[in-house]
């Protein structure tokens, strides 16, 4: 179940990694302690750039 969704723009940052790790960041920055999150990704470069 899908509870909230958004988006939001990053200028003079051509690296899609750069902003697939940005989108991940602001997810969790926005979630309140204690929550289950789940994110899903294709970008293989973002989640080895977490690991």
């Amino acid at each position: 179940e899908v509870i909230d969704e958004g988006y939001f723009g990053a200028k003079n940052w051509p690296s899609s990694t750069k902003a697939e790790l940005l989108g991940i960041w602001c997810a969790l920055l926005v979630t309140p302690r204690r929550k289950e999150v789940r994110i899903y990704t294709d970008s293989t470069a973002a989640l080895a750039r977490l690991d």
